[in-house]
């Protein structure tokens, strides 16, 4: 029984590490779709429809509000991205433990570089604001 139990084993985890990987990387679409609207609607502009990876919407987004992501880690995004998609059309492709974990270093670097330029300025209170 113990032979027929060590290829579940690894299956499991190639299985695990494949979903997290897909996951990670989706959630991170997800969250900076819904920033990108956030920063747009607190800055009172519209969001034009942009076309392209989304990667190359993220780049549109951050050159039009003035901030910097270093090339190497949009790079590797768009990397991870390239990989996720080759992954969903050919069953043969598996994540690495080391993909996953450079695409959540690459995302964690992401937010952290973006952190620091994040600049706020609260709303004037109401009677100085102009009418």
């Amino acid at each position: 029984m113990k032979d027929l139990m060590e290829p579940v084993g690894d299956w499991v985890v190639e299985s695990l590490i494949q979903g997290a990987w897909m996951r990670e990387y989706h959630e991170w679409e997800k969250a900076t779709k819904r920033y990108f609207e956030g920063q747009h609607q607190r800055n009172g502009s519209s969001q034009s429809k942009l076309v392209g990876s989304h990667l190359d919407k993220v780049r549109s987004q951050l050159i039009l509000f003035g901030a910097v992501v270093s090339d190497t880690v949009i790079d590797t995004l768009d990397a991870q991205r390239r990989l996720i998609n080759s992954a969903k059309h050919d069953e043969e492709y598996f994540a690495t433990e080391q993909e996953y974990r450079t695409l959540v270093k690459a995302i964690a670097n992401f937010w952290n570089e973006l952190d620091r330029q994040e600049k706020f300025t609260p709303p004037a209170p109401t009677h100085l604001r102009p009418t």
